[in-house]
C-alpha cells in the first residue's frame, strides 16, 4: 500500500519539487522523475566501469546478443 500512495501522481509531484528545491540538481525535460548527472561525474562512471567491471557472457548470452544485434 505504501507504494502505490507514493506512486500517485499528485505525491510524485510534490517529491519531485521537493528534491528540485533541496538539492538544485537538474532533471530531464522529457521525463521529470530522471536526475541528470555531470558530464564529469559520467566521465568518471566510465572509467570506473572501464577498471572494474569484466562481465563474462554465457553462450547463451552471447546467441541472445547476435539475434538482438544481427
Amino acid at each position: 500500500m505504501a507504494n502505490h500512495v507514493a506512486c500517485n501522481p499528485k505525491q510524485m509531484e510534490h517529491r519531485l519539487e521537493e528534491a528540485k528545491s533541496a538539492h538544485a540538481v537538474e532533471f530531464s525535460p522529457e521525463y521529470p522523475t530522471i536526475q541528470l548527472i555531470s558530464q564529469e561525474l559520467l566521465k568518471k562512471y566510465i572509467l570506473y566501469a572501464k577498471l572494474n567491471c569484466h562481465p563474462i557472457l554465457d553462450n547463451v548470452d552471447q546467441d541472445k546478443i547476435a539475434k538482438m544485434c544481427g
